[in-house]
């Protein structure tokens, strides 16, 4: 449990299926200096996550919350939008090298390889909604 990855938020609303969304407030690192306001590098964003809330009778729109992901979860949100996009990169990279296509034939074939992955990516959310889960703690 010692390796689960934590952000405070606030709940936005509820949904029909009983889940909660949850308005996280994302920072780079040096959005928290405090000189940011002086550079223009600090990034903030917001993003809203759907967490599975059995029971809602506690929580209200408005209630600061703090939503957990298991270290697993991360790993798999990085193997999926990261690893393995690059590994399918760089395998069609030096397969189409290797069969003597030119190098910028070999560089948009790299980048046209992206389509079918994130299209089964696209496919396959649900499965992986599930597996990547959230909880409220």
């Amino acid at each position: 449990m010692g390796n689960n990855i934590r952000h405070s938020g606030i709940v936005d609303s509820f949904t029909e299926q009983g889940d909660v969304m949850v308005r996280i407030q994302q920072m780079a690192a040096c959005a928290g200096c405090k000189v940011s306001h002086t550079c223009h590098m600090a990034e903030m964003k917001e993003k809203l996550v759907s967490v599975p809330c059995p029971s809602r009778r506690q929580l209200s729109v408005g209630d600061e919350v703090v939503v957990v992901a298991s270290g697993q979860t991360a790993f798999r949100a990085l193997l999926i939008g990261f690893a393995l996009p690059l590994a399918l990169m760089l395998a069609v990279m030096a397969i189409m090298l290797l069969s003597g296509c030119s190098e910028m034939s070999s560089a948009v074939g790299m980048l046209l390889s992206l389509i079918p992955y994130y299209a089964v990516v696209a496919c396959f959310r649900k499965t992986i909604a599930r597996r990547m889960t959230f909880w409220i703690e």
